[in-house]
């Protein structure tokens, strides 16, 4: 077998140099692609934790501006910060939720807010809701609890919440969630409160960004609650001092004319 004798000739160096340049050209233009894209990523994150953090501070700063101005009492002003937690957050449905009698037995909705407008209806079967107060999860220190609704029965729902199982899939059918979370208000060190998140997105668990939104949310709206429920409770106070007092005053005018009239002479 013949060979070519052009093969057996040395190549020129210059055509080896120009290759490895292409072939480091190639390698090193693909290399910085992938740190661009990489650079970019971490401004997009950075951009997004910037803009999750100044919504999380302005939505505070909102129910601390309300909770100063706002002279209604707990429910009014429940109801107003669910909505303006529905209003800043992407959360179709925000409940709060708080003793309804001084035996602490149950908690019922305090107030509430829907992105969409739901049937009067719907919304009073919605306020009829109650969530018992020797509920698992409230005897534990969790602060924040998750609940993938597509996961779980109307059994499973009404245990956790320790209320008839009917009422659950009424409250399932109208509202439509695939998920919600129970966040704990406190104040002071003692519960004042639940806050119920739903949402119609099918999560598996909370974002590290929800996770801090809600303990945030959890300092903030139970403070907020606790204030009002301390002037509410001031203000029944007051009212039955004066009662006590006006009974005191008439006792006292009527003892000053027994007085009276025994002391005139027969």
């Amino acid at each position: 077998m013949q060979t070519d004798p052009e093969d057996d000739k040395p190549k020129p160096v210059a055509s080896k140099l120009e290759k490895l340049s292409k072939k480091w050209g190639s390698s090193r233009r693909k290399q910085l692609e992938e740190d661009l894209a990489r650079v970019n990523q971490q401004i997009y994150s950075r951009n997004l934790e910037l803009a999750q953090t100044n919504k999380t501070l302005a939505l505070l700063q909102s129910i601390d501006s309300l909770v100063l101005r706002e002279q209604e009492s707990v429910r009014p002003l429940s109801a107003l910060l669910t909505r303006i937690i529905v209003t800043t957050t992407n959360y179709p449905f925000v409940a709060i939720m708080g003793y309804q009698t001084r035996d602490k037995q149950q908690l019922g909705i305090y107030g509430l807010a829907t992105a969409a407008p739901i049937p009067a209806n719907s919304e009073a079967l919605v306020n009829r809701f109650r969530l018992s107060s020797d509920s698992r999860w409230l005897e534990r220190s969790e602060p924040i609890r998750f609940v993938k609704l597509t996961a779980k029965t109307d059994a499973d729902v009404a245990e956790l919440c320790r209320c008839p199982q009917e009422e659950i899939r009424m409250l399932r059918r109208t509202l439509n969630l695939s998920s919600a979370c129970l966040i704990k208000l406190s104040a002071r060190g003692h519960l004042v409160g639940v806050m119920l998140v739903g949402s119609e997105e099918d999560h598996h668990d909370l974002t590290p960004f929800e996770q801090t939104l809600f303990l945030r949310l959890s300092e903030a709206v139970g403070i907020a609650i606790d204030h009002k429920l301390l002037l509410e409770e001031n203000e029944r106070v007051l009212q039955e001092l004066e009662m006590t007092n006006e009974k005191l005053r008439v006792l006292d005018r009527a003892k000053d004319d027994f007085i009276s009239m025994a002391s005139q002479p027969d």
